[in-house]
């Protein structure tokens, strides 16, 4: 009598086949959670749409200066002339509406004690109530540098006298606002 080997050799390449299709599913089933957390991390961070207005508040102006959608860069707006509160905070409510604003970034005029100094209860109440009106969040910002960092960097920039003030104002909004954006706690 002869022995056939070939249904060992057979249930052995079958075992193998088996072997090969379970592995494959597990590549397969861990490739698609790794796709799913990828996908997830790239719409979380494309997802962000708002912006953030930062305000660099003055007695006769008002800085102002407007993120990009996804928090990276600022862009300087036009300086704001101070017409009364009420004026000022529906004006900036209207920006925030027309800009789909999410955040609202006040200079915090603190002395370089970081004691507070006489404009910060003023600014303190304004950004109470711009809060109320608006219904989004404030948060304030350490503002000491910037308006001297501001009028050195327009010093030698040949523009007017007379229009060096505005612009100083919202190059100030400008560079407070990039200082949060580049800061970790913008990105939490």
């Amino acid at each position: 009598m002869r022995l056939r080997a070939a249904p060992v050799i057979r249930l052995e390449s079958s075992f193998r086949h088996v072997w090969k299709y379970k592995l494959y599913n597990r590549l397969e089933t861990r490739l698609q959670v790794a796709f799913f957390h990828y996908n997830r991390i790239v719409t979380q961070a494309v997802k962000k749409t708002g912006r953030i207005l930062a305000l660099d508040l003055g007695k006769k102006r008002i800085g102002l200066a407007l993120s990009d959608e996804l928090g990276v860069t600022a862009q300087g707006l036009k300086t704001m002339d101070r017409e009364g509160r009420r004026d000022d905070i529906e004006t900036l409510r209207r920006l925030t509406v027309e800009s789909n604003v999410e955040l609202i970034l006040i200079g915090d005029p603190i002395h370089m004690s970081g004691e507070a100094s006489r404009q910060s209860a003023y600014t303190r109440e304004f950004a109470r109530e711009l809060e109320y009106k608006t219904g989004l969040p404030v948060k304030f910002w350490d503002e000491r540098w910037t308006s001297r960092e501001a009028e050195r960097t327009l010093r030698g920039s040949g523009i007017a006298h007379s229009e060096r003030k505005p612009a100083i104002d919202r190059l100030s909004a400008v560079i407070l606002l990039q200082s949060y954006l580049d800061s970790a706690e913008a990105h939490r």
